[in-house]
């Protein structure tokens, strides 16, 4: 089945969603009391388990190969992104602050020098998410132009099929 990027990624969180539905299934009904029959097929939920994780290993692949000429943009995005919670954990006290000590529970006045002040990271943030903005156009029109080929297994289609 031919599918564009983005489509595929919705459909990798789904069939991710169903693995975890299938594994929750197979460990809450793999043990029943003796003469109880369990209330899923375990078996064939374990086949379906093998046959999907192959297909979600089939579908990554080709998203990363599709993928491939907007890897540069796909490591900017992850390193800007890192960048701003880099900068907003950056303290910019400044000037002159009464502090507490508790450990002699007395108080005194110091005094902090920012070199980037908070009006400065404001900046460099907006900038950031200007460049991610524009990031995230290209992947998007990336995502919803380039197409994949990927057989979807009968499995999948057709949970209920034994």
């Amino acid at each position: 089945m031919e599918m564009t990027i983005a489509r595929a990624m919705k459909h990798r969180v789904r069939v991710a969603s169903r693995l975890r539905k299938i594994e929750q299934d197979i460990q809450s009904c793999n043990s029943c009391l003796g003469d109880q029959k369990p209330e899923v097929d375990v078996i064939t939920l374990m086949n379906s388990h093998e046959i999907l994780t192959k297909h979600l290993i089939d579908l990554r692949v080709a998203i990363d190969a599709a993928s491939a000429p907007i890897k540069r943009d796909l490591f900017a995005m992850a390193e800007k992104r890192s960048k701003m919670t880099f900068l907003q954990g950056i303290v910019t006290t400044n000037g002159f602050v009464q502090q507490h000590s508790y450990r002699t529970s007395e108080s005194a006045v110091m005094e902090y020098r920012a070199v980037y002040r908070k009006s400065d990271i404001d900046e460099m943030i907006i900038q950031l998410e200007t460049e991610l903005d524009a990031i995230q156009q290209n992947l998007d029109t990336h995502n919803a132009v380039t197409k994949i080929q990927i057989e979807i297994p009968e499995t999948f289609k057709n949970p209920s099929k034994k």
